[in-house]
C-alpha cells in the first residue's frame, strides 16, 4: 500500500504506554487507486512488532478495499463508535462496535471525496462532515451518519427555481421547501420563515437524475412526510 493520505484517530482508552495493553490506534489510508481503508494499529512492546489489522470498512457491500481519507473515534478501541469517510464517490461508514461490524450512510454527504469528519462526544451529537470536488459542502448528520444535510458552503449553482411549497401549519412551524437547479437539482428547507437554509436531499447523491416537483400532506406538521417526483435512473419515480 502507497498512501496518499492518511488520518490518524485516538480511542478514549489510548495510552503511550505500550506495555498497557491500550496502546491502540487508528489509521485512515488512502491510496488513490481505491486500495486503502481503515486500520486499527495494535502498539507493541519493543521487539515485539506492533500488529496493523485491517477492518474491512465496506466488506458487506462486496468492497475489499476502499481510500478513506477522514475518520473520528468515540469511546474506547475495542468497543467504541468509528466513523470512515470514504472518497469517489463520498461515502460515510460508521461502526459502533469498535470495527467488527459496519454500516454505510443511506444518505452521503455530497462532494467528491470526504476530507474531513468531526464527531463530538455523545450519543445525540451532531456530527459534521466536509468533502471536496463539485457539490462539496459541509453537512451535518443527526443520526449518527445516516443521513447528511448540507449546511453550509455548498458548490451548487443557483439558476431558478422550479418549485416551492409552504407548510400546512406555517403559522406553528414557519416551514419552506423549494426546488432549485444550477447543473443539479436541489431539495431545501427552511424552517425560519426563509432566513436559513439547508439542503435535504439533491441529484448529486446516487440513482438521482432530477427532481420536478415537490408536495406536502395536510398532516406534514404531525407526520414530517414529503413528496418528490422526478427520474431515477432513467426511470419516472416518486420518493417518499
Amino acid at each position: 500500500i502507497v498512501p496518499v493520505t492518511a488520518d490518524i484517530a485516538f480511542p478514549d482508552d489510548y495510552s503511550p504506554v505500550p506495555a498497557s495493553g491500550k496502546y491502540n490506534q487508528f489509521a485512515a489510508i488512502s491510496t488513490g487507486t481505491g486500495n486503502g481503508d481503515v486500520y486499527r494499529i495494535e502498539g507493541k512492546t519493543a521487539p515485539l512488532p506492533s500488529l496493523a489489522v485491517d477492518l474491512n470498512i465496506a466488506s458487506a457491500y462486496g468492497i475489499n478495499s476502499i481510500d478513506v481519507a477522514a475518520l473520528a473515534v468515540e469511546g474506547e478501541a475495542l468497543t467504541g463508535t468509528i466513523i470512515a469517510g470514504a472518497g469517489s464517490p463520498a461515502r460515510v461508514y460508521s461502526s459502533a462496535d469498535g470495527g467488527i461490524n459496519w454500516e454505510r450512510g443511506a444518505k452521503p454527504p455530497t462532494g467528491g471525496a470526504v476530507t474531513g469528519i468531526i464527531m463530538p462526544s455523545g450519543p445525540s451529537a451532531t456530527l459534521y462532515a466536509g468533502t471536496s470536488g463539485g457539490e462539496s459542502a459541509f453537512s451535518a448528520s443527526n443520526d449518527g451518519g445516516k443521513t447528511w444535510n448540507q449546511v453550509s458552503l455548498i458548490d451548487t449553482g443557483l439558476e431558478k427555481i422550479n418549485d416551492f411549497a409552504v407548510s400546512p401549519g406555517y403559522g406553528e412551524d414557519n416551514t419552506l421547501f423549494m426546488i432549485t437547479f444550477g447543473g443539479k437539482h436541489s431539495i431545501w428547507r427552511s424552517m425560519s420563515g426563509g432566513e436559513m437554509w439547508e439542503r435535504i436531499y439533491s441529484s448529486a447523491v446516487p440513482h438521482v437524475d432530477r427532481i420536478d416537483f415537490i408536495a406536502l400532506p395536510p398532516g406534514y406538521s404531525e407526520s414530517k412526510v414529503v413528496f418528490l417526483s422526478g427520474i431515477s435512473d432513467g426511470r419516472p419515480v416518486i420518493w417518499k
